[in-house]
């Protein structure tokens, strides 16, 4: 029998044009509805006609898109591949539509932190950041994790019917992430609405005052909070950072401004996704619910197709080439940009099984859901914990959970980057 996915397969036609997408084979727009509700249906397309295929970016910059898993490994591990544009001069005009100034916050937020940089900017700089990703927290947070999901299940165990984002998956990651750093738990539907904004690919001129705007309010923000950190030293990742400031000067407080935000999309706004997009998938496949129900010591695995089958991030940030590359018969020449589409790679049926399936029984799930190589996600542990966490108290503590058909349909995020609902109601 075929899943209902591959029977939509041939009849999807994405509607619109796209000015991220203008020059595309196959007709690609992250903001049409369609196309959100099943994107991996454009993106079997992309892999069968296309998968590797030259667009261009509003601003006239030509990019590639790479759509099967192993040209996506190829590219992710090949250092050839920057992320630097300070490496390599690619535009000509500084004048572009939608770049940014180096002066600007959004600058320094977006430039100074390791997923920006290459090697030896990179290796420092992840070095920084990786002290708040060590396996010893990791484990040492199992407990609290476990305290804050079971709180936020308290509050919402009596009213029969909530969202799932708003109220559960949302919290859960933020309080985690600002405990860890430091930062006020109350402040949360700031750090909130800063990410969301901030996180999205392209500066444009509908979006370009936002993403200012929130970038220097984000800044500010710190300034106050480390001025406080300073002043009386906590246990936190941000007082621990401040302290070896002072003895190693080799991070700016740009980059720590940076780092901080990295760490925050990284811990949060991932996480977030991660953690509801599951739980949708549960909620759509009540077979594969009944079975984690049923075997609760499935949960490893099932994170991990979850993260393989709807995973929170789209695509990759962007990489440049440094010189003229061949793949696979295609040249990508000096200076074009490169987009990996994760969650087409991770639906590739040269690697995966019944790939457009959910099947939380799937053995060596081998999926690129946290990047690849020098630039593999640092908050992959954190994340992969807090889902495991989080869905086995919801099925253990609301059992008959299940989607609210009465409340608006469900809708996707319009994003390049992120894979995640707007609204998830449910009721039990």
């Amino acid at each position: 029998m075929k899943n209902p996915i591959e029977k939509k397969i041939h009849s999807l036609e994405t509607k619109g044009a796209c000015p991220y997408l203008s020059k595309s084979n196959v007709p690609i727009n992250f903001e049409d509805p369609i196309f959100n509700k099943s994107p991996e249906l454009t993106f079997q397309k992309l892999r069968s006609n296309a998968p590797i295929q030259q667009i261009t970016l509003g601003d006239g910059f030509p990019v590639w898109l790479i759509s099967k898993f192993d040209d996506a490994v190829y590219v992710l591990r090949d250092p050839r591949f920057i992320k630097s544009p300070n490496n390599l001069r690619v535009f000509g005009d500084e004048t572009l539509k939608g770049q940014t100034k180096r002066t600007t916050s959004a600058y320094i937020l977006r430039r100074f932190h390791m997923l920006a940089n290459d090697p030896p900017e990179h290796t420092r700089l992840r070095n920084f950041a990786q002290k708040a990703f060590t396996p010893k927290i990791i484990a040492g947070m199992r407990a609290q994790i476990q305290k804050i999901t079971n709180e936020l299940i308290d509050k919402i165990e009596s009213n029969k019917k909530f969202d799932f984002i708003d109220d559960f998956a949302y919290q859960l990651p933020i309080i985690v992430i600002a405990e860890l750093l430091g930062l006020p738990v109350e402040d949360r539907e700031k750090l909130r609405n800063w990410s969301d904004i901030l996180i999205e690919v392209q500066v444009t001129e509908k979006n370009k005052q936002s993403i200012e705007d929130s970038a220097d309010a984000f800044i500010d923000y710190l300034k106050n909070v480390f001025a406080l950190h300073r002043k009386e030293p906590k246990n936190d990742l941000i007082s621990a950072f401040l302290k070896l400031q002072e003895t190693d000067d080799n991070m700016t407080e740009d980059e720590l401004y940076a780092t901080i935000f990295l760490l925050i999309i990284a811990g949060h706004e991932t996480t977030v996704n991660l953690i509801s997009n599951g739980m949708y998938a549960l909620l759509s496949h009540p077979e594969q619910l009944n079975l984690l129900k049923n075997n609760p010591e499935l949960i490893h695995s099932a994170v991990e197709e979850m993260l393989r089958y709807n995973g929170p991030v789209i695509n990759s940030t962007m990489r440049l080439a440094a010189e003229d590359i061949l793949i696979n018969g295609v040249t990508i020449k000096k200076g074009e940009g490169v987009l990996v589409i994760f969650l087409s790679a991770n639906h590739d049926e040269t690697k995966f099984d019944n790939s457009l399936s959910f099947d939380i029984t799937r053995k060596n799930i081998k999926h690129l859901a946290f990047g690849y190589g020098i630039h593999f996600c640092i908050g992959a542990p954190l994340g992969r914990l807090e889902c495991e966490i989080a869905i086995t108290a919801i099925l253990n503590r609301l059992p008959n959970l299940k989607l609210d058909h009465t409340a608006d349909s469900i809708e996707w995020r319009t994003s390049n980057i992120i894979r995640g609902l707007k609204k998830f109601p449910v009721i039990f």
